[in-house]
């Protein structure tokens, strides 16, 4: 009998001590040399799930700015962590709880007692109650962080979408650009092998052959330097949409989704109150604020004495009776804080906050005036412009066309007037290119989707 009850009660232990030994167990997650290559596919396959039209050349792509602005802001890396921390942030306020810490606590354990069958054990119920005021300030500040960490993904979604409406404009007037630049180049081409030809039958001078010569290779030159410049832009458009170099893409729809880019520019007390209410960084300086109170409130409440335990014990014996439970209490004296001027500390950090709320606004009312009198600016050359080169241009090309077709005119005009006409359409281009990123900065600044 002796045996039989020493084995059963050693069958406990063995299991207790396993249970013990669990607890050390871990198994690292291990990064392979393939791990970024399996990640890459893995994004290339939610790319081509987003786009599935990619796989047909035939069926380009087709984006407006606002359509391009959504694929941007979808498939960013950032805008992805951004979104990450966003929904990491609600997990951590939602974890906090006012649920005290538990602990089973059993003394006086003898193995031989145990072996013998004579147990004598103090098991005891220790609770540690947290300070609810502590709680109090610990959720206001996650949940501030919940509303800093969603302001930030705003702000990286205005910049994305900013960038997105900005190259799409870029896009569609380099290539009016490249057009014009085109043109221009074929007329200075044209007259080259003209003088060529007039030279070889001396009827042209080395000078006018050279000058001409010369004129030709700078636009040729020019030209080429804006096909560069337009294939940077492509490769940035690729690059910010996700898109794949074997993707066939057209742009549709105004440059920038500017419909209007001669609309008057806003009054400036409406704009800049509406930027001061939309604006994210507004959001999250008053966040950053309403932590830095709750700081000092947490600083002021840790020098408060609290209790540190509350338990309830029971003595098991073979004679217990109803006089075996036992009770203790533990509190906490913060002596130490009392002579630490932590507070101080922490007001010293909200005047920080205050300051640098402070130094927010200051800084989005002057993003506010610069970019109304940009916008302004460039709203009244585009407008003047078009006023003024619109007529001018249609004249020369009506002048231009009318004395092409008769004969025993000098070519040196028809092509200085051909010439002239596409400077100014490309000034007027670039007028109309000015009044439309001034919108898109404008836009910025308020924070507009």
């Amino acid at each position: 009998m002796g045996r039989a009850k020493s084995t059963d009660t050693m069958r406990p232990l063995a299991l207790y001590a396993v249970l013990v030994g669990l607890t050390g167990c871990y198994t690292p997650q291990t990064v392979t040399e393939t791990h970024a290559m399996e990640v890459w596919r893995a994004v290339q396959a939610e790319r081509e799930d987003v786009t599935p039209s990619e796989a047909e050349p035939s069926a380009p792509l087709t984006l407006t700015a606002q359509e391009a602005a959504r694929r941007a802001l979808e498939l960013h890396p950032e805008s992805r962590v951004a979104r990450a921390r966003v929904a990491s942030a609600r997990t951590h306020a939602d974890a906090l709880t006012m649920a005290p810490a538990v602990e089973l606590r059993v003394t006086e354990l003898k193995l031989d007692e145990l072996v013998d069958g004579d147990r004598e054990l103090d098991v005891g119920l220790r609770l540690r109650p947290q300070f609810p005021a502590l709680v109090a300030t610990q959720r206001t500040r996650a949940s501030e962080e919940v509303v800093v960490e969603e302001a930030q993904a705003e702000r990286l979604g205005l910049a994305v979408r900013e960038q997105a409406r900005t190259l799409h404009s870029a896009l569609i007037l380099g290539a009016r650009r490249l057009e014009l630049l085109q043109e221009r180049a074929s007329l200075l081409e044209g007259a080259r092998l003209r003088l060529d030809a007039a030279g070889s039958q001396g009827a042209a001078t080395s000078l006018e052959i050279n000058l001409a010569r010369l004129g030709a290779v700078e636009a040729t030159d020019e030209l080429a330097e804006a096909r560069a410049e337009l294939g940077e832009l492509r490769a940035a458009w690729t690059q910010l949409l996700s898109l794949s170099p074997n993707t066939q893409w057209d742009l549709a729809g105004s440059p920038g989704g500017v419909d209007e880019p001669l609309a008057p520019a806003p009054d400036y007390e409406g704009v800049l109150e509406l930027a001061l209410k939309n604006r994210p960084e507004t959001r999250e300086r008053a966040a950053r604020l309403s932590q830095a109170h709750a700081d000092v409130w947490t600083e002021r409440l840790r020098q408060i004495p609290w209790l540190s335990f509350a338990q309830a014990s029971h003595e098991i014996r073979p004679k217990a009776d109803s006089m075996s439970w036992g009770f203790a209490l533990g509190v906490d004296i913060p002596v130490e804080r009392w002579f630490a001027d932590e507070v101080a500390a922490r007001r010293a950090d909200l005047e920080v906050r205050r300051q640098e709320e402070r130094a927010a606004i200051l800084a989005i009312a002057g993003q506010v005036t610069e970019a109304l009198q940009r916008l302004s600016s460039a709203v009244d050359r585009y407008s003047e412009a078009k006023r003024t080169l619109v007529p001018a241009i249609e004249e020369a090309r009506a002048v231009g066309e009318a004395q092409s077709s008769e004969r025993g005119l000098e070519p040196k005009r028809v092509l200085r007037l051909a010439l002239t006409r596409v400077s100014a359409q490309l000034r007027l281009l670039e007028a109309r290119r000015d009044a439309i990123e001034a919108r898109l900065r404008l836009d910025r600044v308020l924070a507009r989707p």
